[in-house]
């Protein structure tokens, strides 16, 4: 890939057709091109007089970017019929099918679950477009691995919502608390009830405290560290009889995992990892039916001194042994 202007300063048609000669030897498989424009302070400005007219840097400019559209429609047919490693990164444009990169950052498109996003596929090329290939999965496993209306899955996908924490609520009647959650972005939020260990453990995390010894958050971010595991995400996808479900999203060696857990467990692991929170647009729903009732005898921290003075006070018994 390369990045091009055309149209600086002085630029000579016979300057621009060696732009063009370039292209046609090198042969970019992408290239961002750009008109030249005037910048305030830059050298360019103080130094050269923007001496091309603008219509003739409209014509060049859309001259390249046919020139390189054909070569990209010769270089991708090329790759019809072979078989390419693909990242899946999430759903495509191109609605009910997956799209990823392959090894040379080419886009390619092709039918899947959502399950395979974040891993790597096998795809066979089936088709191409001047920016992007279409394909199908190589593998037999990939038979009948998916629905065969996938975009019922990427509508599962689009209602999880990222959440980010905006508050912890105290409540002194049980010496527990509630982590609020709120939609990102957006005004909705939802209320977790955690126990006073967990509690502690995400409200250290968010303020950034490192203990002299490690929890058992920090013990279980170590352990995934030295097993070259990564958190994806941590998703909270269910509400059932007040109990809220969750699960903790990892990669490991291309492999997808999916570990069921409390929410306030996936929330302080999803802290120490800096992964995304997510919570399913029914859960929300839901949530919110019992945000009054949950917190009438919540105490809002006033600052994070409070947050971390209340912290700090919590009864070691109810705590466990933290060493």
């Amino acid at each position: 890939s390369t990045d091009l202007i055309v149209g600086f300063c002085g630029e000579t048609r016979a300057e621009f057709e060696d732009t063009l000669s370039l292209l046609d030897e090198v042969r970019f498989s992408s290239a961002y091109s750009f008109k030249y424009s005037e910048r305030p302070y830059t050298l360019a400005m103080k130094r050269y007089p923007d001496d091309v007219p603008d219509a003739e840097k409209t014509a060049r400019l859309m001259e390249l970017q046919a020139r390189q559209r054909d070569i990209q429609l010769d270089l991708n047919r090329e790759l019809v019929g072979r078989e390419v490693e693909v990242l899946v990164e999430g759903p495509s444009r191109r609605g009910g099918l997956l799209s990823g990169r392959a090894e040379d950052h080419r886009v390619v498109n092709f039918a899947g679950p959502l399950a395979w996003v974040g891993s790597f596929r096998r795809v066979r090329l089936t088709g191409y477009g001047p920016n992007s290939l279409r394909g199908e999965p190589s593998n037999a496993e990939a038979v009948g691995a998916f629905p065969r209306h996938p975009e019922k899955r990427f509508e599962e996908l689009a209602m999880e919502i990222e959440m980010t924490i905006k508050a912890i609520f105290m409540l002194p009647r049980d010496n527990s608390a509630v982590v609020m959650l709120r939609e990102e972005p957006g005004t909705r939020e939802l209320p977790i009830r955690v126990g006073p260990l967990e509690c502690r453990a995400i409200g250290l995390q968010v303020e950034n405290y490192e203990p002299p010894r490690p929890l058992t958050h920090d013990l279980i971010r170590e352990m995934l560290r030295e097993l070259d595991a990564r958190v994806v995400k941590v998703v909270i996808h269910d509400l059932r009889r007040n109990t809220f479900y969750a699960h903790i999203h990892l990669e490991r060696k291309r492999r997808r995992l999916a570990i069921d857990a409390r929410p306030s467990d996936a929330i302080a692991i999803a802290l120490r990892t800096r992964a995304p929170i997510y919570a399913h647009k029914r859960v929300i729903e839901r949530g919110i039916r019992n945000d009054e009732d949950l917190m009438v005898d919540t105490e809002p921290p006033e600052d994070s001194e409070a947050l971390a003075d209340w912290l700090e006070s919590l009864d070691e018994e109810d705590l466990g042994d933290s060493q």
